[in-house]
């Protein structure tokens, strides 16, 4: 059986302060995927979590993903879908009716009931057993769905499962739910799901699951009659050993991101656990773009017109004329445009508040946060307001 595996496509994400549009870029990117897996003759389609952004993304975002998965299940593709930590599980539950009579599964959460499946898929012969799926084709695999499980919903997928229960930590009960013995006899079995698994690596600007390392799965866990787990959160692809892999996310969502990993993969693999990942992001795609002046990344802005830019300039001496030159100078290509503090050799460099005066730290603080310098009224008003409060709060008004 041959399976594609997707994930963190984050639909609807918007960078702050950008008109940057992220939705097209993914629209690209997924019609990309919708070719590969036509070209490559896969059977199955894993796309596993952080579907969306957030838990209501854009009408365009969920529009995008309607379409998506319904061409692949057109396509007669059985499409395997479950929910990220950026996912709302009812939502994507709502929607399930639209689904029915199309080869799409649906896991929102680890209690979900995946019965309503059944009888639901076109053009496969599924058999649902707890959270397996197994899909008879010529090699049958059965896919062991495990969407986000937050300690909420990790206790109603564990209720009346007394070992699980009694399990001191949270990385025990995942184990304990994943050991589910297996039900069928000759299939290969392949796990899906959206976690953090210990040494995987982060590309920055994943959103952490839970604070703290107490919630990174161990290998370890990953029962041995799994040959491979597709997994989804960490946005760079990499492998876990050799039975553990992350595609990564669609796009880089950050300029740390765009450092690290401007790369983007889909993976193909089968049911025995062999993979091998495919580009569908070049790395010189998007870069991630920092210069000590504003005349320096004018001057650069001709090099970078097939290149999609986060554009860091080391400078706070800038004009709204100066805002207007680089985003005519980069057009469209522009994600985000940020101004920061640098030190006499160009580099950021640590600023020392304490020494500031109200006024200064005020004026740096509006500059970063806005790229223009405010003007004296509105400082004033500031300082008038700062003393207000002050002498409020020492008792002289």
């Amino acid at each position: 059986m041959k399976i594609l595996h997707t994930a963190d496509w984050h639909l609807g994400k918007s960078f702050d302060s950008s008109e940057f549009d992220l939705i097209t870029e993914q629209g690209k990117l997924l019609h990309s995927i919708v070719d590969i897996a036509r070209y490559e003759e896969v059977d199955v389609v894993v796309i596993a979590g952080d579907v969306f952004d957030s838990y209501s993304p854009s009408a365009s975002a969920r529009r995008l993903f309607y379409e998506t998965v319904c061409e692949l299940s057109d396509m007669r593709k059985l499409v395997i879908i479950i929910a990220g930590n950026h996912d709302s599980p009812e939502m994507l539950r709502a929607e399930i009716p639209l689904y029915k009579g199309r080869n799409i599964i649906i896991s929102g959460t680890p209690s979900d009931d995946l019965t309503i499946f059944q009888d639901g898929v076109r053009d496969f012969e599924v058999e649902i057993n707890g959270h397996f799926v197994l899909v008879k084709r010529d090699s049958p695999t059965a896919f062991f769905l495990l969407p986000y499980a937050s300690e909420v919903r990790l206790r109603e997928a564990i209720n009346g499962d007394s070992a699980a229960q009694e399990a001191s930590d949270y990385t025990q009960k995942i184990a304990r739910i994943m050991a589910s013995e297996p039900p069928f006899d000759g299939a290969d079995y392949i796990g899906v799901s959206h976690l953090f698994m210990e040494n995987g690596e982060e590309a920055g600007s994943e959103r952490q699951l839970i604070l703290g390392t107490a919630y990174r799965v161990p290998l370890s866990a990953v029962p041995p009659h799994f040959n491979l787990m597709l997994l989804g959160h960490l946005h760079s692809y990499q492998t876990i050993g050799n039975r553990a892999v992350y595609s990564g996310s669609l796009f880089p969502l950050s300029a740390s991101e765009a450092q690290r990993s401007p790369e983007k993969f889909v993976v193909l693999a089968d049911g025995s656990g062999h993979f091998e990942p495919i580009t569908i992001l070049p790395p010189n795609r998007v870069k991630s773009l920092s210069f000590n002046s504003v005349e320096d990344a004018l001057n650069a802005a001709a090099r970078y017109s097939e290149t999609l830019v986060f554009l860091e300039i080391r400078t706070m001496a800038v004009s709204s004329e100066n805002i207007s030159a680089i985003k005519k100078a980069y057009q469209n290509n522009l994600i985000t445009l940020r101004f920061s503090f640098g030190d006499e050799k160009g580099r950021a460099g640590e600023i020392n508040i304490k020494a500031m005066s109200h006024e200064e730290v005020f004026r740096r603080f509006y500059r970063e946060k806005h790229g223009v310098s405010p003007d004296d009224e509105l400082v004033r008003l500031f300082l008038s307001m700062l003393q207000q409060t002050e002498e409020k709060m020492n008792g002289t008004v």
